[in-house]
């Protein structure tokens, strides 16, 4: 194993056979971790031992949706997989609060100042009610409670195309099965949320970091890239294999509903109520009038924004200004920095702008600027929020880029890394460690008021963690040139 070693760690590989079989119980181990940490009602805190982070972030669950899916799919586990299905129902229900926000954002005119307004957009995060967070020291979560301008940082345009994404895969790999309570939702949301889409991605917003509100930010552009395909998955899936499973199921409904309702049994009262779900979501006539080539056509407008307005020298840049620094017109030129967010571009949003020789010269640079020799990368130059430390999800995401890319050797460095440092005897992976941090100061002291500490278990880092193990375990699992350790 690359990185730090104990005697521990040692005796524990030695038990298990092989470093392999290793990673994978240990994968297994830290994705129980995070299951137990989504409740019945499918809320899941976005760390369960620092109050700010209390929320529920729609990003942090559907990149943990997604995790769990992956996971139960490769460990053959349902219980990872029910576990994915309830952040998705509890996303879907919560978004029911914020239809009338995006209908709302689709009309007023962009010259117009209020369209900025968060409650004419999607917020961030929300509370264990399904509602914008208003208590404890959150006051400026809830716009009804301060002014809209201090509210705005919420305004983070990946929470609907992660939502529809995380629901694309579930689907692809469950069907609705133990989603059948969104499919509501879905129906009532998904063609506004893709005429929202088509109408922010020119616009600004805070990043995936909660800043530079003022900017508008590759990420987000490629996040709703992403959006929008995964809606296309979702619609062709409703309009082809949904479809065939009401024939399918349509022989057996017809007798079900032939016999005396009282006397149904529970289970056949469930097949009904689904079936009913999957009828009005098919006969819908709002999702079947969604136009896939039109869609198709505007994915190309979204591609084309962020080759046109990001990419210069082969790297994709972070974010551009709206205007020209004189406001003589609108800004062609990005900020030539990077952002270790960005890698999410190329192994989740693949927008095809995004090329092989883009990501390698854009990874390159945030291997210079933000790992700079270490085992971890910072978020971006500069950073100061507990100093700027070093996060291992931005590391494992970068890992699962490199897995994607043949670079197996810097993949199996950084989930060595964690694994030793941090699941030895434990299965909490913190928000960041702070070892050559971007700052030497804290303006508003979070290190200091956490006991000098960062957040030491974030959901998010242990999602990631799982995601990584599984994406490398089915590398070694096909023999693929560069994974050393033995294959299962």
């Amino acid at each position: 194993m690359a990185g730090i070693k104990t005697k521990h760690d040692e005796g524990q590989k030695e038990a298990h056979g092989n470093n392999i079989e290793y990673l994978k119980e240990t994968g297994m181990r830290v994705g129980t971790y995070v299951g137990a940490q989504i409740s019945e009602t499918g809320y899941m805190k976005a760390s369960h031992n620092y109050s700010f982070y209390i929320p529920m972030w729609f990003r942090d669950s559907c990149f943990t949706s997604m995790a769990l899916a992956e996971a139960s799919d490769f460990y053959r586990n349902e219980a990872f997989q029910r576990k994915s299905a309830l952040l998705l129902n509890f996303m879907w229900k919560s978004s029911e609060n914020f239809l009338n926000n995006i209908k709302r954002g689709i009309e007023i005119p962009l010259e117009k100042p209020n369209f900025f307004d968060i409650i004419n957009h999607f917020p961030a995060r929300i509370g264990e009610d399904g509602w914008y967070r208003g208590r404890r020291g959150m006051e400026s979560d809830n716009p009804f409670l301060t002014s809209m301008e201090h509210s705005n940082w919420l305004r983070q345009y990946d929470s609907v195309p992660l939502l529809i994404g995380a629901t694309a895969e579930y689907i692809e790999k469950f069907g609705v099965k133990d989603i059948d309570a969104s499919l509501s939702g879905i129906k009532d949301a998904l063609p506004a949320m893709i005429d929202y889409m088509v109408k922010i991605y020119k616009t600004p917003c805070s990043n995936l970091w909660e800043m530079d509100t003022d900017k508008i930010h590759s990420y987000d552009v490629a996040a709703i890239y992403y959006g929008m395909n995964s809606a296309m998955r979702i619609v062709k899936y409703i309009k082809e294999n949904l479809k065939n499973e009401l024939v399918e199921d349509y022989e057996e409904i017809r007798k079900i509903k032939s016999k005396n309702y009282r006397n149904l049994k529970s289970e056949d009262r469930d097949k009904i109520k689904r079936f009913a779900g999957k009828d009005a979501l098919c006969d819908d006539e709002a999702v079947n009038s969604i136009d896939l080539q039109g869609m198709g056509r505007k994915l190309e407008d979204i591609d084309k924004f962020l080759n046109d307005y990001f990419i210069r020298d082969g790297i994709m840049y972070k974010s551009k200004n709206v205007f020209k620094p004189d406001k003589s017109g609108f800004e062609s030129e990005p900020i030539k920095d990077v952002d270790s967010g960005q890698t999410f571009i190329f192994t989740k949003f693949k927008p095809p702008c995004a090329t092989q020789a883009v990501q390698e010269n854009t990874m390159k640079k945030i291997e210079k600027d933000l790992f700079s020799g270490n085992e971890l990368p910072i978020r971006f130059k500069d950073d100061s929020y507990f100093l700027g430390g070093r996060w291992p999800l931005l590391g494992l995401e970068a890992a699962n880029w490199y897995l994607e890319n043949g670079k197996k050797d810097m993949a199996e460095k950084i989930i060595d890394y964690i694994t030793d440092k941090y699941l030895a005897n434990s299965n909490a992976i913190p928000e960041q460690e702070i070892i050559n941090p971007a700052s030497s100061h804290d303006p508003a002291d979070y290190l200091s008021k956490n006991n000098n500490s960062p957040i030491s278990d974030l959901a998010w880092s242990e999602s990631s963690y799982l995601c990584s193990v599984v994406k490398y375990a089915q590398a070694a699992s096909e023999g693929i040139k560069g994974i050393k350790r033995e294959a299962v």
